[in-house]
């Protein structure tokens, strides 16, 4: 019995040795991990891929033949399928360095699996997407289209696509109308060649012949809420022998020194009931330069 007790003794020892020899300094943190549930995907720290092909390869794996669909919570669809020659062919894939898709798409907001949209809708998707296109393209070269500031911005995708912009060549051609009457009407393709023509792709001033290729087209007409009516239609001739045409003492007048506020092309709705409101609303253009008889007309039984 005795000797029993003394081997269990001995075992006990011997167990304890073991355990006081087998700890090591940090194995208390390697359990610990050991013990860690693993990291998922959409935890791991994002490692970027200098090279455009590698980190395309994935994106193209998967977005040249897929099936699947983008479903936002309005109901509208959108394929999430890539057409890989109309991007290669586009102004993206045929400069000296194609961009990789992650030169647009944040890799650290497309892990995969990729998290869903969070835009309501697919318009608001549009809008949210675009943002990504002025860290290449500022300042904005188009004036005449309402930005991101505006009630009913037009953004990039509107007019070049997402993954088929076309390279500039094709868009100083007229042809390009096509894509503008997505939009617009398509009455209005003539008239929209016409803006083309006079320099619609442009980031400088407007001339009046940009103003005059809509406006001297024959029975445009505002109409106001209560019925009123006010012709738009300008008589470049008329306008010429005005007192801001040739004979000003100054210089003949622009277009954009009376409507520096108009010159957004399309135009913003107009927010006035009757002609008489819209008359009020634009007179001050006036006192940019006859500030003394626009004071005198505050004063006087008009005013």
């Amino acid at each position: 019995m005795r000797s029993f007790f003394l081997w269990l003794l001995a075992a006990s020892l011997l167990a304890a040795a073991l355990i006081l020899w087998g700890e090591k300094p940090g194995s208390a943190e390697a359990s610990r991990l050991a013990l860690a549930p693993a990291v998922t995907t959409s935890q791991a720290p994002f490692q970027q891929v200098d090279d455009p092909a590698r980190s395309d390869f994935a994106c193209r794996l998967c977005h040249q033949d897929t099936t699947a669909v983008i479903e936002f919570p309005s109901g509208e669809t959108i394929s999430a399928q890539v057409d890989l020659q109309h991007l290669a062919l586009s102004a993206h894939g045929t400069v000296e360095e194609p961009l990789a898709c992650t030169s647009c798409h944040d890799p650290n907001e497309y892990r995969i699996p990729h998290d869903g949209v969070t835009a309501p809708d697919y318009r608001r998707y549009q809008i949210e997407k675009s943002a990504a296109c002025v860290d290449c393209h500022q300042p904005t070269h188009l004036t005449n289209h309402p930005d991101m500031a505006a009630e009913e911005p037009v953004v990039c995708t509107d007019c070049h696509d997402s993954h088929e912009v076309q390279p500039v060549d094709e868009w100083e051609t007229v042809e390009i109308t096509v894509n503008c009457v997505q939009c617009h009407d398509v009455e209005e393709e003539d008239r929209l060649t016409a803006v083309l023509e006079a320099g619609l792709f442009t980031s400088e001033p407007r001339e009046d012949a940009y103003c005059l290729a809509c406006h001297t087209q024959p029975d445009m007409t505002l109409t106001f809420a209560n019925g009123d009516t006010k012709s738009l239609t300008i008589d470049p001739e008329v306008l010429r022998q005005s007192v801001h045409g040739e004979d000003n003492p100054w210089q003949p007048l622009a277009c954009r020194n009376c409507h520096q506020d108009d010159m957004t092309y399309p135009h913003e709705p107009v927010d006035v009931g009757r002609l008489r409101e819209y008359s009020l609303e634009k007179y001050p253009a006036c006192a940019s330069c006859h500030d003394h008889n626009y004071d005198l007309a505050l004063d006087s039984v008009h005013g």
